[in-house]
């Protein structure tokens, strides 16, 4: 659907797969009750700047694939941030994980605005979800001492994690020589820092 450039609801909670595909000339999404936005659903959206919702919980696979214009979106409440979710957002420079716990493959792959990325509660990464993000100087994990590093099935590096070039992780103080230690964070372990350390 071409002529659309935007789309407006008080009332709408859930958008399903693949509703929006490949509608080039959409720029706002204002969905004041959204909360759910499944697989696919802004996939080649490659207009759409905005996407204005404060509910959101919940998005599916590739939903945001390539909406390379694609620079505001509230993801505070979001707890999983699926394959591919912002695959090819390369405009997006701030994302909101402050209740992520899990991070799924080729999640943020190619978003080259990401700078610095802090996720306190994320238990979980899956795959290699940074891949192609080489403007990435930090992530900042926090207290959190479970997360785990999971390599995808397709995963060519077979231990998760992969990154453009060499951001610092910073990790609490007493968790330090534990990541350093640990399956998919040891190959970054002179990248591994406390978070005391962290430039204010």
């Amino acid at each position: 659907f071409t002529g659309l450039t935007s789309f407006k609801s008080n009332s709408v909670t859930e958008i399903g797969s693949m509703a929006f595909e490949n509608c080039q000339n959409l720029t706002v999404i204002y969905t004041k009750a959204l909360t759910i936005i499944r697989d696919f659903v802004f996939d080649r959206c490659t207009n759409l700047t905005t996407v204005d919702s404060e509910a959101i919980t919940t998005i599916g696979d590739y939903a945001f694939d390539r909406c390379s214009k694609l620079i505001s979106i509230n993801t505070s409440k979001v707890k999983t941030f699926s394959s591919g979710v912002f695959e090819g957002c390369s405009s997006l420079k701030d994302i909101d994980l402050s209740s992520a716990e899990k991070i799924e493959d080729r999640a943020f792959n190619g978003c080259l605005g990401l700078i610095d990325l802090s996720f306190p509660n994320i238990k979980t990464i899956i795959g290699t979800p940074f891949k192609d993000c080489s403007n990435l100087k930090s992530i900042t994990i926090g207290t959190n001492a479970s997360t785990k590093v999971v390599p995808a099935e397709e995963d060519e590096w077979g231990d998760g994690l992969s990154f453009s070039g060499t951001p610092y992780i910073y990790v609490a103080d007493s968790l330090v020589d534990a990541y350093k230690a640990a399956n998919g964070w040891s190959k970054y372990k002179d990248q591994i820092k406390g978070i005391s350390e962290k430039p204010a």
